[in-house]
């Protein structure tokens, strides 16, 4: 996850990453804070009520606050502990996204400084 967030914070290489919590807003802000200004927020109870990655472009940014990622996009979830991160991953496959990272050990694991990719 490290190199992911390095690469998403210096813009390089041909691989776009979007980087995504899907803690709630408030659980983050409570807990451990989001790993990076980079990771954006996306809340998985919000991606299933919203159907959030079979949105218009328009409409997910408004709702969201990010632009919606481009199916040719890498997405990475990360969530406390991985559950929810498996899940989101699974409805963007379902949405079509083919290149998706699952940070397995999530904030738990991030601030703990032990890290797990899948």
């Amino acid at each position: 996850m490290t190199e992911i967030l390095a690469h998403v914070e210096n813009r390089t290489g041909d691989e776009n990453y979007v980087v995504m919590d899907v803690r709630g807003a408030d659980e983050i802000m409570m807990g451990t804070g989001l790993m990076s200004s980079d990771v954006k927020n996306l809340p998985l109870p919000q991606i299933t009520s919203m159907g959030a990655f079979d949105m218009g472009e328009a409409s997910f940014e408004a709702q969201f606050n990010f632009p919606k990622p481009k199916i040719e996009d890498t997405l990475v979830f990360t969530c406390q502990a991985g559950p929810r991160s498996q899940q989101a991953a699974q409805l963007a496959a379902v949405s079509g996204y083919k290149t998706i990272i699952v940070y397995e050990g999530g904030a738990d694991d991030w601030f703990g400084g032990e890290f797990v990719y899948s």
